[in-house]
């Protein structure tokens, strides 16, 4: 290895030191490109290539250049070639010998230049010594007029060996800009040439250009074939014609030559391989593999030569397929209608060998039908809607009733005798959702502004701005007395807000009037609350929220809340997930009026308290602010059904009753001894009613007894 001082103004300018060995491989990037370099006989010159440490600079007509990454930055102080070479900073140059030949190395030579604040140190190192340590250093090497650096092996390296090489490669890794600034720090490399000699083998040879051939054979085509060149190459003792004595290959491979004799007249053949799958019948995707043994000898030689080939062949032939939008459909039958209905869209994929797909039929069962029951599917009718209805003919009585079935359809692609059958599994919910009663709906107001209007809503304000104190993280704000719409008060009911976002909380004006459940005027639902992001921290989705909690609700009672904020269509940052009651809707301001949800049949934690979470859920700049403009909360009392479907039966001594219960009711069980004449007595009392079947069991007294359920409430 050499290090030598660089001098302000020292860089390359024009040609290579004399030596008397060739140009084993040379690069001038027309136009800045990294393409193969121009190489000697017996050479393979290869694409330069990059560490992938810096960008390439791209402009026509000029030296291949490159901008300087982040290593390296103070003039000549902040030096750091390990840390640029390990960031890859480094341009790599490989050339190999053909096969037969030797490499011979003498020296290595280029032009470095820099604009303004590009580099000024360079490294060299090389796949002799494994990389361990650079060739050369050059230390504020690089300066604006271009330089030609020459490295001759022999004398600056004379501790390593550059003879008889197979194979070689050289980084040149640059570092030191000149000033902290990426503005024009551009570093230019050009002319790089390797001298050296390739020295041939004794004998004539013959050499390939690949040593595996790979075919894709792509349906209807039985058959594909490719190409590997033979170059013929004089030794250095003798250079007689060189004979193709055989090709040989197995497992549906077979190769040619035209001509089978090469020499200095004919230096190169073309041997043509061909895969045939016609005995081996591989299948779509298969792939098959054999050896291609060239058998070769130099006339009178008397020596047998064997040169090998991997042959490899993929058969491509791509079934035309039927694919559906969904594996399974599920309905929803409520109870005023006698059916329902949804999609399966059904759609032609093409094969390699395109064919039509013919839908034989389509069918379902336990009253599941669908349409239409067949069809063609190809290229210019890609798609089919098919319509799955179910038709109730008494099956489903009860809410949450179900239902199940499996839609089987059977096809054929065109001019096969084989059919497919495709399925999608159905299954219908019968909705008879409870009867509710309304009896009052709380409004919430955020923000500064004083809500006006015939509906009265509880102003909640926290103050402050984004720059001033308005409500601290984790601080809490609490109404404990508040009025409905009808500004009644609602009696023992209360409402917090915890500022959960990591931030500030604050009033803000930016909105408009959104569609929540009850619109008044603007004032409601056009100031909000609103946590933001900060310099230091964002706001974060999921993590980052605010907390609504309602108090002293009636368990029995079922609640609707609607929420959310309109920004009037301006950006989507406003974006916000609302969750009680493990229900979810999001909110999306942007457009008009979708700015608010509704969560309906929501029900308390058991102990009188609803708790609601907003959370942001960002944008097109991933922001996820935390807005809240209004929200309602409305309470809903569930209208009790009769007793339906009574059973009941007798064992030991005792009577056990049972029937069709709803949560939320109170029943009891009374009996006579008199259907005529008798008086009904209560003899069990105050059963918490379930959703479901509900039993109870009593002892019977001696003579006649006739039992009934009933409804408390």
């Amino acid at each position: 290895m050499i290090k030598r001082i660089g001098i302000a103004g020292l860089l390359l300018l024009g040609g290579v030191c004399a030596s008397h060995a060739e140009v084993l491989a040379s690069y001038e990037f027309t136009e800045c490109n990294l393409s193969d370099g121009a190489n000697a006989t017996g050479v393979n010159a290869w694409d330069l290539y990059t560490g992938g440490g810096f960008t390439l600079y791209d402009g026509s007509s000029q030296h291949q250049a490159l901008t300087s990454p982040s290593l390296g930055l103070a003039s000549g102080t902040d030096d750091d070639m390990a840390g640029a070479y390990a960031y890859g900073q480094y341009f790599a140059l490989t050339v190999t010998a053909v096969e037969g030949f030797s490499l011979d190395l003498e020296s290595l030579s280029f032009d470095l230049s820099r604009f303004n604040n590009g580099c000024q140190d360079f490294a060299i190192y090389c796949s002799v010594d494994n990389y361990a340590s650079p060739l050369v250093f050059e230390n504020d090497y690089i300066t604006v007029p271009s330089q030609t650096f020459t490295l001759n092996f022999a004398t600056d390296v004379p501790a390593l060996d550059f003879s008889d090489l197979t194979a070689v490669t050289f980084h040149i890794v640059i570092d030191d800009r000149v000033t902290d600034s990426l503005a024009s720090a551009v570093t230019q490399l050009d002319n790089l040439i390797l001298n050296g000699t390739a020295t041939p083998p004794e004998g004539a040879t013959l050499v390939l250009d690949v040593h595996t051939l790979a075919f894709d054979l792509i349906a209807p085509d039985t058959a594909t074939s490719g190409a590997i060149a033979a170059t013929y190459y004089a030794g250095s003792v003798t250079a007689n014609d060189i004979q193709i004595v055989s090709l040989v290959a197995s497992n549906g491979f077979s190769a040619a030559v035209a001509d089978a004799t090469l020499g200095l007249s004919d230096t190169e053949e073309t041997i043509t391989v061909t895969f045939d799958n016609t005995a081996g019948g591989l299948a779509n995707g298969e792939s098959t593999s054999s050896s291609l043994w060239i058998i070769w000898t130099e006339a009178t030689s008397g020596v047998i030569n064997t040169s090998e080939v991997a042959l490899g062949a993929t058969y491509i032939n791509e079934p035309n397929d039927l694919q559906l939008d969904a594996e399974s459909l599920s309905l929803v039958l409520n109870k005023s209608d006698a059916s329902t209905n949804g999609t399966i869209v059904a759609s032609y994929i093409e094969g390699t060998v395109p064919a039509h797909l013919e839908i034989v039929s389509v069918e379902a069962d336990n009253g599941f039908s669908a349409s239409p029951l067949g069809f063609t599917l190809n290229a210019a009718d890609p798609s089919q809607d098919l319509i799955v209805t179910y038709t109730n003919s008494g099956a489903l009585q009860e809410d949450e009733d179900t239902a199940t079935s499996t839609l089987a359809i059977t096809w054929t692609v065109q001019g096969s005798s084989e059919t497919n059958t495709t399925y999608v599994a159905l299954d219908v919910t019968f909705d008879d959702p409870p009867e509710l009663v309304e009896e009052w709906t709380i409004g919430i107001d955020f923000g500064s502004t004083a809500p006006e209007g015939a509906a009265t809503f509880n102003q909640i304000s926290v103050g402050g701005t984004s720059t001033t104190e308005g409500l601290a993280d984790q601080g809490v704000v609490t109404r404990s007395l508040l009025v409905d719409l009808d500004d009644a008060v609602v009696s023992g009911v209360g409402f917090s807000v915890l500022n959960a976002s990591g931030q500030i909380a604050w009033d803000t004006s930016p909105g408009k009037t959104g569609d929540g459940r009850f619109i008044t005027n603007s004032t409601v639902y056009g100031d909000a609350l609103i946590s933001n992001d900060t310099a230091s921290r964002p706001v974060e989705a999921d993590t980052d929220m605010f907390v609504f909690t309602f108090t002293g609700l009636d368990d029995a009672m079922l609640y609707e809340l609607s929420g959310g904020f309109d920004d009037n269509g301006v950006n989507n940052i406003y974006d916000a997930k609302w969750t009680a009651d493990g229900q979810t809707f999001i909110t999306s301001p942007q457009g008009d009026g979708d700015g608010y949800g509704i969560l309906s049949e929501l029900e308390t934690d058991g102990s009188g308290n609803l708790v609601i979470t907003v959370t942001g859920v960002g944008g097109d700049d991933e922001s996820a602010h935390i807005t809240v403009g209004a929200l309602t909360l409305t309470a809903f009392t569930k209208v009790i059904s009769e007793v339906g479907n009574v059973s009941i039966a007798m064992a030991s001594g005792k009577v056990a009753l049972s029937w069709e219960a709803e949560s939320g009711a109170s029943y009891g069980v009374q009996a006579t001894d008199d259907l005529v004449s008798g008086t009904w007595s209560s003899i069990i009392t105050g059963l918490e009613g379930i959703d479901g079947i509900l039993s109870v069991t009593n002892d019977v007294a001696e003579g006649q007894q006739f039992f009934r359920p009933y409804l408390e409430n």
